[in-house]
């Protein structure tokens, strides 16, 4: 940048910003860009509330809507691990997905399930990363509880049904009857919430007037599309998430008990228990991961550092011979510290929860992240080629190269983030004041984090 008489001057970016401002007020809130709902509850100017009044409503919150979000995840991901489970309970077998030499076909890679990502509309910016932390450890805690269970079904011998079919009937029932009691105990949004009082309602709202990404907006904005579409944001958390759900949610989650019993030699019962330990690294990975960032604020760098061990813990896996019982519990803790990448993924959902302002253009970021989801969902289970088991060489290759990838989108997403809070800063030091307003008064007009010049993006 150069300077003109002895002031920094504005650049490209910052006058694009400076233009989407030139229609409202400097310090009035524009009330025809914010929501109807929204703006009954939402103040003109900050309202500041008590540390110990945020407390009682992030706890009124978390027991009517995380609760809720806590348990459903942990409900679809028992549903998806059943798939697991049931791959060595004789569901191959029984619906000939075994080829004639013993091996499992590829048709059973298609049947693991999806789930999108949760609305992050009730939490603050700070608490997202722990919140949606909490939600996404129940992958672990389906590993311990869906163990125990397998094990405890694995003991039926007597049939029809079969065990792996008493497995699948007890989670659907339960399954059905909590998605009852969901859509009449769980509230849409803070406006809509008839379990909370109006005064309760009103801060609810504004309690995350600094996350700056709106709560609500039902105005389809096109130019909002177009911003996504151009957004190297978008692109790199949809990276993020097939780098790493194409090694974990159709690969090695779904064949995990596979490759424990047949690479490494454990017998069924054996396995279903061993799944347990797995669930228990999970959620401690995880804890450990959401702590590192709430101490140190540094997401991108917490998950390139968990990324190491999966390498490591995967050419492991590769090149260690199978022989000794020795060389058994070394490889199975080199699967687990496999594993660690997962925290790249839960950080990553955060990330775009906290990093993307506007209505449109979050839905179409979350969308887009969907399809990278679904494209990773497609490829993990087929690059386990059964001529290739037990060690399944080709799909190991195939999860270094997803960490290789990974490490060079998190490296560059981190160096792109932080030149955009560069410009930013720059502009708020240049004297710009919607660039330095801490107020928050847009922050419920449905702006986009690059519509809005007081916006800074968490790296």
């Amino acid at each position: 940048m150069t300077r003109t008489n002895g002031s920094e001057s504005l650049n490209s970016f910052s006058l694009s910003l400076l233009s989407c401002q030139l229609d409202k007020s400097v310090g009035k809130v524009n009330y025809d860009k914010i929501d109807r709902e929204v703006a009954k509850y939402a103040s003109h100017t900050r309202v500041e509330i008590s540390p110990e009044e945020n407390d009682r409503l992030r706890r009124m919150i978390d027991k009517r809507v995380l609760s809720i979000m806590i348990t459903t995840y942990f409900l679809q991901s028992l549903d998806k691990g059943i798939l697991s489970f049931a791959s060595i309970m004789g569901l191959p077998q029984d619906t000939g997905m075994v080829q004639p030499n013993g091996n499992v076909s590829q048709q059973y890679s298609w049947l693991t399930s999806s789930f999108i990502v949760l609305s992050s509309t009730w939490f603050r910016r700070e608490e997202q990363a722990a919140q949606v932390t909490y939600w996404y450890m129940m992958n672990g805690a389906q590993q311990m509880v869906g163990g125990l269970l397998a094990y405890c079904f694995s003991l039926i011998h007597t049939g029809p049904p079969k065990s792996w079919q008493w497995l699948f009937l007890s989670y659907g029932i339960v399954s059905v009857f909590f998605g009852v009691f969901v859509l009449l105990w769980i509230p849409d949004s803070p406006m809509r919430a008839k379990c909370f009082n109006e005064e309760d309602k009103r801060l609810m709202v504004e309690r995350v007037r600094d996350n700056q990404t709106g709560v609500q907006n039902r105005t389809f904005k096109k130019e909002h599309v177009y911003e996504a579409l151009r957004d190297l944001q978008m692109w790199c958390y949809g990276l993020i998430q097939f780098c790493t759900v194409l090694p974990t949610t159709s690969g090695l989650s779904t064949f995990a008990n596979i490759i424990i019993k047949e690479s490494l030699g454990f017998d069924v019962l054996q396995t279903q228990l061993l799944s347990m330990v797995l669930g228990a690294y999970i959620i401690i990975l995880l804890l450990v991961s959401v702590w590192m960032v709430n101490k140190w604020n540094q997401n991108i760098l917490t998950c390139l550092g968990f990324v190491v061990f999966s390498f490591v813990g995967t050419m492991l896996l590769m090149t260690v011979p199978n022989v000794t019982f020795s060389q058994h519990v070394g490889l199975l803790i080199s699967y687990y510290i496999t594993m660690s990448f997962w925290t790249a993924q839960t950080l990553g959902l955060s990330m775009m929860s906290r990093n993307v302002g506007g209505q449109t253009k979050k839905t179409i970021v979350v969308a887009a992240n969907f399809i990278f989801w679904s494209a990773g969902n497609a490829i993990g289970p087929q690059v386990f080629l059964a001529r290739e088991s037990p060690k399944y060489y080709t799909a190991f290759s195939t999860y270094l190269g997803c960490f290789s990838l990974l490490v060079v989108v998190l490296i560059f997403f981190r160096w792109h983030l932080v030149r955009e809070n560069k410009k930013r800063d720059a502009m708020a030091a240049a004297g710009v004041r919607e660039a330095n307003d801490g107020n928050m008064t847009h922050a419920f007009e449905d702006l986009t984090d690059r519509e809005n010049p007081n916006f800074r993006y968490v790296y």
